[in-house]
């Protein structure tokens, strides 16, 4: 009996039934208000993207025969917690990094870590969910890596917005050092908005 099982297993089928019915409500995605969207309707997204720009299919996992308990659902809610529950701005952050970190990357990207990663999910933070307004950075977020890059030219121990703003404090005081006021100099002309260091907590 076992044996004539064995012997009808289409290689087309998804691993469960499960997965399945996960991936039948990609298409309704293009037809839900952003507003409406859960994690399902943000992972079909992604995949959208994906394939969009590499004109390849996003390939999944499948380390669990539940897609709730699957590798790319949990980075998908682990970003919902780190950047925001509010699916247009999953939306827009997923438009941005496609846009302008994914072309840096010399090889393709395979896996989400690298959407959820602290660093990138940081840089956007400050450079279109904080600029401009009265919300305060926490002293522990990261500085986003082409700010760094400036900083690393002369320091190599001021990682974080809390460290960054200590030196500006020192400056303000008459007590920091000439290359640090260059250094903030510097980074004002490439963009970052340097007052946002007097609101770190």
């Amino acid at each position: 009996m076992k044996e004539k099982e064995n012997q009808n297993l289409p290689l087309n089928e998804y691993p469960s039934k499960a997965w399945e019915k996960f991936f039948a409500r990609f298409p309704e995605t293009e037809r839900l208000d952003v507003s409406a969207w859960d994690t399902t309707n943000v992972l079909a997204y992604f995949c959208t993207k994906y394939k969009d720009y590499y004109s390849a299919e996003f390939t999944f996992k499948f380390n669990s025969t539940a897609p709730s308990k699957s590798y790319e659902v949990f980075q998908m809610r682990k970003l919902a917690q780190t950047l925001s529950s509010d699916p247009q701005i999953l939306k827009d952050y997923i438009d941005w990094w496609f846009k302008v970190k994914v072309p840096l990357r010399k090889k393709r990207i395979y896996s989400l870590a690298f959407l959820t990663d602290q660093i990138v999910i940081n840089e956007y933070k400050v450079k279109h969910l904080l600029a401009g307004k009265s919300s305060t950075i926490d002293r522990t977020t990261y500085i986003p890596s082409n700010y760094a890059a400036i900083i690393a030219k002369y320091a190599s121990n001021i990682t974080n917005y809390g460290e960054l703003a200590f030196i500006k404090r020192c400056i303000d005081s008459g007590n920091g050092e000439e290359k640090y006021s260059q250094m903030l100099t510097e980074l004002k002309n490439n963009g970052m908005d340097i007052a946002i260091l007097d609101r770190v907590k």
